[in-house]
């Protein structure tokens, strides 16, 4: 009885895999090819938590068997903003073709051009006498401004490989991930390069550099890391070659400063100044090199616009032979005004390109002769056009006539429509002042904020999606900038019934504290400082400064935060069912900090100091965001509807400790009448009068899923079924140490894991130092906490350093542990060439094509024996893999020369799939493929077909 009932058991959990398993890491063989796949065309998946929809056009996959690199064009559907360059492939558009660490400069660039290395904290100063605090603390400041000291760690971000986060350094300059990670990340300081090492011990290397530089400085430092080059645990290398972009790419960001003297208020004291970020050599990825082939990007240097290049084309080939390829075709978004040289004064400092914004209008896919196959047709929004780029106004203080256009912006950056602002200032806070003039409307504009935004995509096929936006909200009802995903409706052909998603969003949350610190403090500033002689006040001013695009968001462009969407099958109106999805959100912790100064009569020395305006500082809680707290399932009984599933999901935050990465000195504004040091009464100022002082820190952790209770519902009656995860090694590793699940009926499945980090022993210690730390080892399984089963998978030491499976070794409930596969040989380049499975079946895999492909499967022999059958033994073998275009006559010979076996054989057209395969019992199968490379014929050995295929792709 027991039996039978661990056996029922069994059936319950089967989707936990526990019963023998046959995919235990054994290398694929190439199955029957089949249609090509025409793409879920309109299954554009949303991110709900900031209603973001991810547009992707795929190009091509590398693909390897430890890893793979995705390359695909990307839109970012948040809206346009005013000061938005276009990229090599078009506005809103972003090239995915590897990965990249960033830089975000805070201060001056972490150790270079000559600032210094030392970032003090809090206690230090607390430590010093008072004396020496003003006078360390005065240096601290200004130096921090002229970028000969810096005060706080940049912060960087990567992305790569699926694999993104950021880090920073603390003032002892040890790396803090931002979350924690199983990623090993390293810098060479000497090099000014950066690895970072995946918890699978593959190796991406960040060694080509683009550089910029800041005016205030003319230094040039590194502000970005592209990925050079991967390399996998079994020794398989992927390389990224660039081109520098020369053109000088100026960034600007204008803050105006408003003097006006208390007594004699006077608009004329409106100044302006600017700051300039030159981006010196723009790297564009240039050609991304792997086994068997080559991705080549092809640009054209005839930009209209702000840049020198765009994205014409992508070649893959093998070898030098083409594939397939896509074509970029280009045209220009125009403002509704065209600025002309007699518009923008001096006329000297005026651009053309500054109308004009590149546009992508269709990605065409050739076929090897380069004919056009089927084609991505993309629409706009151009109801409503963005204003032309106004660089020449960094030198006057107010716009004019359609100048003033340039100005219409949100709070965020986006189009506002508003042609009336003379520049970014919201609003005066001395009403007495009667600055009315120079009060912009910095509001949001949903309509005007679609400005040139994506609005349709038409695919190959003839299918095609239509994208609805609208703008974000926040709780309280104030509109917020950005858009958000309204309704995504798709049709698979043109005359097709579409098939519809909308999406309500509630709880909406802004990634700061308070939208009237949003709207006031961040944008304008005013304060009174007086300048006083002896205690004698002389003067009174104010200082409003304006900074346009300084970024809201913390989150992947997004400005809001919703706890709940509801996504319905079709419209609210009319829908077939529909799913609410729940958010859990944490606020950032929102600190003052001194940036963006201008000089001013000191008040407390003959002399001019600086006058701060005041920035936030946050503590950045966004690794903590976006995870889902609850999903409701309804679907549609008659016209209302009945909660079908819920699933409640749990977390717990592990690990949370924080660094101090920085420490910043400002001064405080005194009153007006405040007594600054006087000879006549020896009076002194203390340091705390004079100067504010705090540290800068960051805050990271784990947060990982704990729980997960599912509950389906049906004829009144509930099925619970709840998964708890544990995370009992995090000094180890963050990996899931073990998962309990509970039915409704009592019954428990546990199971328990065992990583590299747990097993002292020689080769798991290799393992730990390669970074290898994700591979499960042991894996032990209970139901109703009586043992079922042990599976632990064995690690060796082959050829040139590579770790691999040597053993995969079961224990069913009682019975011994027994050897289930064992893996003899690997070739240089990590391909498994022997295996055995339960001690008597016998596999042997020869490889071709440069190590690719397997172009011979050998069962029922050893290795040595076909080794030693083969013509020219191991050297056939080797010559063979190392191919380009084996030739596997020598493999089809063991048919007659060993007895028994039966060899299966297969020829490529690398990139494209396997043309011809020869089975154990000598039947041959031939694939023909189009130009394309889609599978177009199967055929027998007489050479008829056995199934044909027809694409319908529509040819423009």
């Amino acid at each position: 009885m027991k039996t039978k009932f661990i056996y029922l058991l069994i059936m319950i959990f089967c989707n936990f895999n526990i019963m023998r398993s046959e995919d235990l890491s054994l290398p694929s063989v190439p199955p029957s090819p089949d249609a090509a796949a025409l793409g879920k065309y309109g299954q554009y998946p949303v991110s709900l938590y900031n209603g973001l929809v991810q547009i992707d056009i795929p190009i091509y996959t590398i693909q390897l068997p430890l890893t793979s690199v995705p390359i695909t064009i990307s839109y970012h559907a948040s809206g346009i903003k005013v000061n938005d360059i276009s990229t090599t492939v078009g506005l809103g558009w972003v090239l995915n073709a590897g990965g990249v660490i960033t830089r975000s400069v805070k201060g001056a660039p972490d150790k270079n051009f000559g600032a210094s290395g030392t970032i003090h904290n809090k206690q230090w100063a607390v430590n010093l006498s008072e004396d020496v605090r003003l006078n360390h603390l005065d240096n601290i400041y200004s130096q921090g401004l002229t970028g000969t000291y810096d005060s706080e760690s940049d912060i960087y971000y990567y992305n790569v490989a699926g694999m993104s986060g950021s880090f920073r350094f603390d003032i002892n300059n040890n790396l803090i991930q931002i979350p924690l990670t199983n990623n090993n990340i390293r810098y060479d300081s000497g090099r000014d390069v950066f690895q970072i090492t995946g918890s699978d011990g593959t190796i991406y290397g960040f060694e080509s550099k683009e550089f910029s530089s800041i005016q205030a400085t003319e230094n040039k430092y590194t502000s970005s890391w592209y990925l050079t080059w991967i390399k996998t645990t079994d020794n398989r290398e992927i390389d990224f070659e660039y081109m520098t972009d020369n053109t000088l790419y100026i960034d600007r960001y204008v803050n105006y400063v408003l003097e006006v003297p208390q007594n004699t208020p006077n608009l004329s004291n409106l100044k302006c100044a600017t700051q300039n970020s030159l981006v010196d050599n723009t790297l564009l990825v240039k050609s991304i090199k792997f086994p068997d082939g080559t991705i080549i990007f092809n640009y054209s240097g005839d930009r209209a616009d702000r840049r020198k290049y765009r994205l014409t084309g992508i070649d893959i080939k093998n070898n030098s032979q083409l594939v397939k390829a896509y074509s970029l075709e280009h045209g220009y978004f125009s403002p509704s005004t065209v600025l002309s040289f007699s518009q923008v004064q001096p006329a000297t400092n005026y651009n053309a390109s500054y109308n004009y914004r590149l546009k992508l209008n269709k990605v065409k896919l050739l076929n090897n002769q380069r004919s056009v196959v089927g084609i991505y047709d993309l629409d706009y929004n151009s109801s409503v056009l963005l204003p032309a780029y106004l660089d020449a106004l960094s030198i006057t203080p107010y716009a004019t006539g359609d100048k003033q256009r340039y100005f219409g912006q949100d709070y965020w950056g986006y189009y506002n429509g508003v042609t009336t602002n003379k520049n970014y200032f919201t609003y005066a806070r001395k009403q007495s002042y009667n600055l009315k003039e120079v009060q912009a409307d910095r509001s949001v504009n949903p309509t005007y904020t679609q400005a040139c935004i994506l609005k349709k995509i038409t695919y190959p096929t003839g299918g095609y999606t239509e994208f609805k936006y609208e703008g974000n909200k926040y709780s309280s009802g104030n509109a917020a900038g950005g858009l958000r995903i309204q309704s995504l409706t798709s049709y698979s052909l043109s005359d097709a019934s579409p098939e519809v998603h909308s999406y309500q969003y509630e709880q909406g949350m802004n990634n700061m504290t308070g939208w009237s610190q949003i709207q006031g403090a961040l944008y304008t500033q005013g304060k009174s400082v007086s300048s006083t002689i002896y205690g004698t006040e002389m003067l009174l001013y104010d200082y409003y400064m304006s900074e346009p695009n300084v970024p809201l968001s913390h989150s992947g462009g997004a400005s809001v935060y919703y706890g709940k969407v509801i996504e319905f099958e079709g419209t609210p109106q009319v829908s077939n069912g529909k799913t609410e999805y729940y958010y859990l959100y944490s606020s950032n912790d929102v600190e003052y900090i001194s940036q963006s100064p201008c000089i001013i009569p000191s008040v407390y020395s003959g002399g001019y100091q600086f006058i701060p305006k005041f920035d936030y500082m946050f503590i950045d809680r966004g690794w903590t965001r976006g995870r889902m707290s609850r999903k409701d399932i309804y679907t549609k009984i008659g016209s209302s509807f009945s909660l079908a599933k819920r699933i409640n999901y749990t977390y717990t935050t592990y690990k949370k400790q924080s660094g101090v990465v920085g420490f910043k000195s400002y001064p405080n504004f005194l009153p007006a009448n405040h007594n600054l040091p006087s000879p006549y009464n020896n009076s002194k100022v203390s340091t705390n009068e004079l100067f504010q002082y705090s540290d800068i820190t960051a805050e990271t952790g784990l947060v990982k899923l704990t729980k997960v209770e599912d509950i389906s519902y049906f004829g009144g009656q509930s099925v619970i079924q709840t998964t708890t995860y544990a995370y009992d090694r995090l000094d180890n590793q963050y990996e899931i140490t073990s998962l309990q699940q509970t039915r409704s009926d009592g019954s428990v499945l546990k199971k328990n894991f065992k990583y590299p980090k747990d097993i002292n022993t020689t080769i798991y210690k290799s393992m730990v130092e390669k970074n290898m730390l994700s591979p499960v080892i042991v894996t032990t399984t209970y139901i109703n906490n009586e043992f079922l089963q042990e599976t632990q998978t064995a690690y060796s030491s082959w050829a040139n350093s590579f770790i691999a499976p040597s053993d995969v070794i079961e224990q069913q409930g009682t019975g011994p542990k027994e050897t289930r596969i064992t893996y003899h040989n690997y070739d240089s380049k990590g391909n498994v060439l022997y295996v055995s499975k339960d001690n008597s079946k016998k596999v042997v895999y020869l490889w071709g094509y440069n190590y690719q492909y397997i172009v011979g499967k050998i069962e029922n022999a050893t290795y040595d024996q076909v080794v030693q059958t083969i013509s020219g033994g191991v050297n056939t073998i080797n010559s063979i893999a190392s191919s380009a275009s084996p030739n596997i006559s020598p493999i089809d010979a063991l048919r007659s020369s060993l007895p028994g076996v039966m060899v299966t054989t297969y020829v490529y057209k690398p990139l494209v799939g396997v043309i011809s395969m020869i089975d154990p019992q000598g039947i041959k199968i031939n694939y023909e493929y189009d130009n394309y490379g889609r599978l177009v014929n199967r055929k027998d050995y007489g050479g008829h077909i056995i199934q044909m295929y027809d694409y319908n792709y529509m040819n423009k």
